[in-house]
This record gives C-alpha cells, sequence and structure tokens, in this order.
C-alpha cells in the first residue's frame, strides 16, 4: 500500500506525520511526503522519507490584493499536487496540516482518493473545518475537539509525538550531555523554529536562578539565535547545553526537572506523556490556539501558563523556582506513562489501512 501524506510549516505538524509515517513503513507499507520548503522538507529527509516540494501557501486574506494573490498561489500548489498524486499514485491520502497538507489533500479529493486528516490541536485549523466536510475520516489528539467535528468520520487517536522513553539509562543520558546529576536541570524548548519573546526572557533569567537555585539546562533555541545565544552563554558558570536544534528530545525529556516550552499540540502531548512539570508560553497569535492546547496540561495541575507578554526574565525565574520546589521530579510518574502510552501513531495508522 502507497500512503502519501500532506505536512509542513513547523515541526509541530511534520513531527507527528513522522510519527505515524515509521509506523506505517514497520507495517510494510509505502510512505511519501509531499511539503514545503525549508525546516519541513529538511527534516522529512533527514528521517529518509521519499519527499516532494509543493508551493508553501500562508493565507493571510489581510486585504483584497494579498487575497488574490494567494488564492492563484493556492491553485498553483493544488495544480502541483495534482500532478503528483497522479504521477505516484497514491491509495491513501493523509494530511497532518500546515502549509504542505491543504492543498494536497484538496488535490487528493479533486482525484478521488481515499484521505485522513489529523488536526494536533484543541481548536481545529481553519483548513481542517474546511476539509471535514469533503474528507473520509478525521482523526483527533483532544477530546474536547469534538465540539468542532461532530460526525461519525472522526476518531479519537491522541497526537502523535516523540514519547518513545529513551534507551539509555539516566547516567549515560547526563554523560551525554555533559551534565550533573547533583543538579536541577531545565529544558527549554522554543519550538522547532525557535522562540525569540522564550530565548531572551530565559538567557536573562539564567543569572537571576543562579543567585537562588542550583540548577543546569538544556536549551533548544532555534537556528535564528543560536550565535547570540553561544556568545551569551560562553562565559557561565553552569552547565549547560545549547542547541539549535535536537532530535532526540527523549533524552532531554527524561533527566528534565522542568521544560519550559510553547504549547504546540506535539510539545504538549510530549510533557503529557512524559508527566513533567511545565511553564507553557503559547504563541500570541489567536488563529494558532496555543493558550487552549496549554489549558489542557494546566488542568492536570502539570503546568503553569505564562502569556507571551507576560514573559520576563523575571517572571520566568519566580515562576522557575516556584515550579521546581512545588514538583521536584521525584514526585512525577515515570516517563512513558502519561496519556500517550497507548501509541496514537498506530491508531492512525490503523485508520489510514481502513480506508482501503
Amino acid at each position: 500500500m502507497r500512503i502519501m501524506i500532506g505536512a509542513g510549516g513547523s515541526g509541530g505538524h511534520v513531527f507527528p506525520a513522522l510519527e505515524t509515517a515509521k509506523v506505517l513503513v514497520d507495517q510494510g507499507h509505502e510512505v511519501v511526503f509531499l511539503t514545503t520548503q525549508g525546516l519541513a522538507f529538511d527534516l522529512v529527509r533527514r528521517h529518509h522519507f521519499q519527499a516532494w516540494v509543493i508551493a508553501s501557501v500562508r493565507m493571510k486574506l489581510v486585504s483584497a490584493f494579498s487575497a488574490i494573490k494567494e488564492g492563484f498561489q493556492m491553485v498553483y500548489a493544488i495544480y502541483q499536487a495534482c500532478v503528483l498524486i497522479q504521477d505516484i499514485g497514491p491509495d491513501v491520502v493523509v494530511g497532518f496540516g500546515g502549509y504542505g497538507a491543504f492543498p494536497v489533500v484538496v488535490a487528493a479529493i479533486i482525484k478521488r482518493k481515499p484521505t485522513l486528516i489529523h488536526d494536533q490541536n484543541v481548536v481545529p485549523s481553519w483548513s481542517n473545518r474546511v476539509l471535514k466536510n469533503f474528507v473520509n475520516k478525521i482523526a483527533i489528539s483532544f477530546k474536547k475537539s469534538e465540539d468542532h467535528f461532530r460526525s461519525s468520520k472522526t476518531v479519537l487517536t491522541g497526537c502523535p509525538c516523540r514519547d518513545t522513553p529513551s534507551a539509555k539509562s539516566k547516567e549515560e543520558i547526563y554523560q551525554q550531555f555533559q551534565l550533573s546529576p547533583q543538579r536541577q536541570t531545565i529544558f527549554v524548548l522554543g519550538g522547532s523554529q525557535g522562540s525569540r519573546r522564550i530565548n531572551v526572557a530565559f538567557s536573562q533569567a539564567v543569572e537571576l536562578l543562579n543567585e537562588k537555585i542550583m540548577f543546569q539546562f538544556i536549551h533548544v533555541c532555534g537556528s535564528a539565535d543560536h550565535q547570540d545565544l553561544q556568545f551569551r552563554y560562553r562565559s557561565l558558570k553552569i552547565p549547560y547545553q545549547l542547541f539549535d536544534f535536537l532530535d532526540d528530545v527523549q533524552s532531554a525529556y527524561a533527566i528534565a526537572d522542568l521544560v519550559v516550552a510553547r504549547s504546540g499540540a506535539a510539545t504538549v502531548c510530549e510533557i503529557l506523556s512524559f508527566q513533567k512539570s511545565a511553564i507553557l508560553i503559547p504563541y500570541p497569535l489567536v488563529r494558532v490556539h496555543q493558550k487552549e492546547n496549554a489549558e489542557i496540561v494546566c488542568e492536570q495541575g502539570l503546568a503553569t501558563m505564562i502569556t507571551d507578554e507576560m514573559c520576563t526574565a523575571q517572571s520566568l525565574a519566580d515562576e522557575t523556582i516556584r515550579r521546581l520546589k512545588l514538583y521536584p521530579s521525584k514526585n512525577v510518574p515515570a516517563q512513558g506513562s502519561g496519556p500517550n502510552a497507548v501509541k496514537p501513531a498506530l491508531r492512525i495508522a490503523e485508520e489510514i489501512v481502513s480506508l482501503l
């Protein structure tokens, strides 16, 4: 069986697609990707999947001129996807959201291919709200999303994320990161493209924290701020590791006493699955709906939410100290014991195969 996956934009769309693709390959299926140039394409190729690039269309619709321009770009992206579907001949087409998914699913509907979409967030994207009436099946990550997808086609699968427990012992992981088991570890994760707000606030909070607690940190900052943070952290007397991108997040989660992050769906599901104490700073754009994702974790007592505008060095330092005192890592369940212990990727794979 040949399965085509459309996913693009941020890692939050691509990582769930990759986890599902791995399961499908293990089951003996062939998986190909249609995605967008840049981070999405690089991630897919890094995991050794075949990938084709289609035009990236961001439907901002801020003016009549932009709407017309974006409309023509969307038509071109759908045309590209139609040609590739015709050439590649997939049995099923799956959309995981982002700029690379919508035109692929539309093209699949035009070509009368069986289709499934997966929405990672609590509140669905505009594209999935449009597609829900035309696709064969809808997979959702959170039960709360059922309010937006009331249909016999909807199935609650969860969100595939990088939550497989590390095969290494904690001692091996501390050695891998050159960190100490005697210090509390903060894992700062600004998303696949990095969050400047979190990067700046945390880098300034480090000095405030160093006056009050014995800690160390792993900071995944994205490429844009990596050089500046390298310079800023160079003189630190605190153990740390700085990455522009980290594929092995499982190891970082395994030793983390606290996670500081945006609240994209994949990150939220990783925190829930590893049962880690967290400070979540939702991306401020309303249409991204990260606030609603963060609320899921906060309701379970695992996280505190700080708004983007209130994320300062002082507020981040104060909340870090508070959570490290209230929720030391020894008081949370073992990694992999959270809601994602039943693999969402396996469930989505089953739903995909069932479309034939």
